[in-house]
């Protein structure tokens, strides 16, 4: 089995976000940083997403605490994690990238929608690499909140 995946970006329609497994300006928490905005935002570049020791990928970002409050809880999955667990998220997700020039290309480009078709392949790429195990990354498979690339 190949390591983990450390680190992939993520687009939405105004922003690029560099996501981290382990981040030592975060204790070695997972994180997720707005690194690029296109337009207008509420959060500044710079700013790291809070409230949460996990990073779930579904149709947005978002930080969590597993119910429990540690990486051994009994729940891991964000679906059944009660929402006062939830941290800071992004909007909704355009595509997923391995590397931050092919997240940059995406942002450039006009007319972006969420989970958008022109980088599917990319999304399945991280996906995939992310796997259904990693320590710090949760791919929800949930049907009303997972990536719309995703099958159930």
């Amino acid at each position: 089995m190949s390591e983990a995946l450390q680190e992939f970006f993520a687009v939405t329609r105004t922003s690029v976000y560099h996501v981290r497994a382990s981040d030592s300006a975060r204790n070695g928490y997972p994180s997720v940083q707005k690194i690029s905005v296109k337009s207008e935002s509420k959060v500044d570049v710079g700013v790291y997403l809070r409230g949460g020791t996990r990073v779930a990928i579904c149709d947005f970002l978002t930080v969590y605490v597993p119910e429990g409050g540690g990486l051994t809880s009994f729940e891991q999955r964000i679906e059944f994690v009660n929402m006062q667990y939830w941290g800071g998220r992004t909007s909704c997700i355009v595509g997923l990238f391995r590397t931050r020039d092919e997240a940059m290309a995406c942002l450039a480009q006009s007319d972006l929608m969420c989970c958008d078709s022109r980088w599917e392949a990319e999304t399945q790429e991280v996906v995939e690499a992310i796997g259904e195990e990693h320590p710090a990354f949760y791919v929800c498979h949930f049907p009303l909140m997972r990536l719309k690339f995703l099958k159930g």
